[in-house]
C-alpha cells in the first residue's frame, strides 16, 4: 500500500475552502459490483446520509478505495481543523479553531458519534 497527497482549493464568491490530505491507497481495485455501489453512493444527495453511507461502505469493504487518513482543512466558514482518521478512513479525532477563535477537540467512534469533546 502507498500513500497519496491531496491538495484542494475552492472558491465561491468570498467563501474559500482549502485542504491538504494524506491518504492510504487500496490493496486491490474495486470489483464491478463495488464500482456500481460506490457510484450510487457518490451520487447520493443529503450530506449526512451520504457521509454515513460512505462510512458504512468503507467498513464493509476495507481492502478497496482510497482511505483519507490525515486532513488539514480551512473550511468555507473560516474554521481551521486537523482531522485524523482510522485505517478504514473514518474520522476519529478533530482538532479545530472556529472562525471566532474558539478551539475544540473531538473524539469520535467508528460510526462518527462523538465520544468526548473539549471544551
Amino acid at each position: 500500500s502507498d500513500q497519496t497527497l491531496d491538495l484542494e482549493a475552492q472558491q465561491d464568491g468570498s467563501e474559500r475552502f482549502s485542504m491538504v490530505g494524506l491518504n492510504d491507497m487500496p490493496s486491490r481495485d474495486y470489483t464491478p459490483e463495488e464500482r456500481v455501489a460506490r457510484a450510487k453512493l457518490q451520487a447520493m444527495s443529503g450530506a449526512t446520509a451520504k457521509e454515513r453511507a460512505l462510512r458504512d461502505f468503507r467498513i464493509a469493504h476495507p481492502e478497496v478505495g482510497e482511505k483519507p487518513r490525515i486532513r488539514l482543512i480551512r473550511s468555507h466558514q473560516g474554521e481551521a481543523a486537523l482531522r485524523i482518521a482510522d485505517a478504514v478512513g473514518n474520522d476519529r479525532i478533530e482538532i479545530g479553531v472556529d472562525a471566532k477563535g474558539s478551539p475544540s477537540m473531538v473524539f469520535l467512534d467508528s460510526k462518527g458519534r462523538i465520544t468526548k469533546r473539549w471544551p
